[in-house]
């Protein structure tokens, strides 16, 4: 029989003890927790900082789980039941609109994308596997928030931090609750240059067989080649796709599919 790895043991009970920590842990509380020494506490840290397993606030100090995790969590993901059911859709939309098609889902706060096509064009917003992103200014993030249960959505909504990313961002919650409402009326999310000037973004839910939203499928677009009077066609294109990846899991909206999409545009003051 293989014998156990203790430094491995030792530097997993230091990431799910970090896993667990909603704001982050100092290095006296993983070594107390742990019980492990404070030198032997510190050079796993820097170990895993060195890999970007763990992420260090330098202003606080404080441990996190770094984005390496979340890579490796993504790669996962995307690989099982929605990745494998999904990336066909992903690759023919992409070819269609000849512009960057993201999967993401969420995960507490943010945004993390399981999968980013990106087009042959000269121009790529593009966001590895694993990236997390900001829920109020991003399509995907707008479109996972809008169909949230009331009972999840509403404390998740009053934690959030509503920095703004560019002029454009939404940054009060009765604005956001406000583009919420609209974005359950129309179907799907707009981010108007709200997380990147000169980008625009439109986002579509994706169902489970129980009707959940369990992810998002996205478009970026260069707001160049996305004017007011484009975004109805590529969200139809958008929604179309999003419909057919839940299908593919097992959400019966067949009656649903054929009927028209609202005429969406851009928000008024926000163009």
């Amino acid at each position: 029989m293989a014998r156990i790895n203790h430094s491995t043991l030792k530097a997993l009970e230091v990431l799910e003890m970090l896993a667990a920590a909603e704001d982050g842990l100092r290095l006296t509380e993983i070594a107390n927790g742990s019980g492990f020494p404070i030198s032997t506490t510190r050079r796993l840290l820097v170990s895993l900082i060195e890999r970007h397993y763990v992420e260090q606030d330098p202003e606080t100090g404080r441990y996190f789980p770094g984005t390496q995790i979340l890579t490796l969590q993504a790669h996962g993901i995307r690989r099982r039941h929605i990745g494998r059911r999904a990336y066909p859709l992903l690759s023919r939309l992409r070819q269609e609109l000849d512009e960057t098609v993201n999967l993401g889902i969420l995960s507490g706060s943010s945004v993390v994308y399981l999968e980013t096509l990106a087009p042959d064009s000269s121009f790529a917003f593009y966001a590895p596997p694993g990236t997390r992103m900001p829920l109020h200014c991003t399509a995907m993030g707008k479109v996972l928030l809008a169909f949230l249960r009331p009972e999840l959505q509403t404390p998740l909504l009053a934690s959030l931090e509503l920095v703004p990313c560019t002029p454009h961002s939404l940054t009060s919650a009765p604005a956001l609750r406000t583009e919420l409402d609209a974005v359950v009326c129309r179907g799907f999310a707009v981010d108007n240059e709200e997380y990147a000037l000169g980008v625009r973004c439109l986002a579509a839910p994706i169902r489970d067989h129980s009707g959940n939203v369990v992810a998002g499928v996205s478009v970026t677009v260069p707001a160049t080649r996305l004017p007011p009077e484009r975004i109805d066609d590529v969200a139809a294109r958008l929604v179309e796709t999003s419909r057919a990846i839940s299908r593919g899991l097992g959400y019966g909206e067949a009656d649903r599919s054929s009927q028209p999409l609202p005429a969406a545009g851009i928000p008024a003051g926000r163009a």
